[in-house]
């Protein structure tokens, strides 16, 4: 009986031994995989923040583009107004110089 016991015992004992070296393994698993996905993590970050850099700088250079745009249009705008004050002055001398000689 004793014999029975310390044999129930010796395999109750390997049969713990065998899950804690299980739970051990499972566990240096489990430590491998977070250790892999925090790479994958990294790497998914840092490519979002490139391409959140590349839209910008996109985006920048559209918006230079329209700048330059409407710069142009803007100088193109000025000349003109510059051209009719121009001629509305020189028609204003013109309408002076007749009731002058009126």
């Amino acid at each position: 009986m004793i014999c029975d016991t310390f044999i129930t015992l010796q395999e109750k004992v390997t049969a713990l031994l065998k899950n804690t070296k299980e739970l051990k393994e499972d566990n240096t698993d489990c430590h491998e995989r977070i250790a892999e996905l925090q790479m994958q993590l990294l790497q998914v970050s840092s490519d979002a923040k490139l391409s959140i850099e590349k839209a910008v700088i996109t985006k920048e250079r559209e918006m230079q583009s329209m700048i330059r745009e409407i710069d142009r249009e803007n100088a193109v705008l000025k000349a003109k107004i510059d051209q009719l004050t121009t001629k509305t002055q020189e028609d204003k001398n013109v309408e002076s110089e007749r009731d002058t000689n009126s």
